[in-house]
């Protein structure tokens, strides 16, 4: 009996220890009240293409050729991570997926940087997060890149 009450007490003490590591680790996520954008990524300079909210930090991110498939290769970068590196972008039939899951709540963004531009300048990239779609352009010159907003925390796109 007295090893039952025991096994009863290690599994709430248990459970409570779980409780209280999540709820701190959603405490530690820091919040970015504004655009969080680099001015440059890569030696270029990036420009602001809009800003998309979201619900959660742990997303699903599609990515594929916007416009004609013609071998744009491209790099894409969330939060100064590369998450998809010189990858030739297929169609919408075929998108590349990756997971992954921002670092922040609020503000944070995703950039794209162009290897080449394909038969057809400039790369323009249809991204999906979580089935919200945007498109980022993005040039030899330039990066395109784009406000993704946690909400939730009184943080919005303006």
């Amino acid at each position: 009996m007295k090893n039952l009450y025991n096994l009863k007490y290690l599994a709430l003490l248990f459970s409570f220890l779980v409780f209280v590591s999540c709820e701190e680790e959603e405490d530690s996520v820091t919040v970015e009240q504004f655009s969080i954008i680099p001015s440059t990524l890569n030696g270029r300079p990036n420009e602001v293409l809009g800003c998309v909210e979201i619900d959660q930090r742990t997303v699903s991110i599609e990515v594929w050729d916007h416009g004609i498939i013609d071998g744009d290769i491209v790099t894409i970068v969330a939060n100064g991570t590369e998450i998809i590196s010189t990858l030739e972008l297929d169609g919408p039939d075929n998108p590349t997926t990756v997971n992954y899951t921002f670092t922040n709540n609020g503000f944070n963004y995703v950039a794209l940087v162009a290897q080449n531009e394909g038969d057809i300048p400039p790369n323009t990239c249809a991204v999906s997060i979580d089935g919200t779609q945007f498109v980022l352009g993005a040039n030899l010159e330039t990066n395109g890149a784009m406000n993704i907003v946690v909400t939730g925390y009184d943080v919005y796109c303006n």
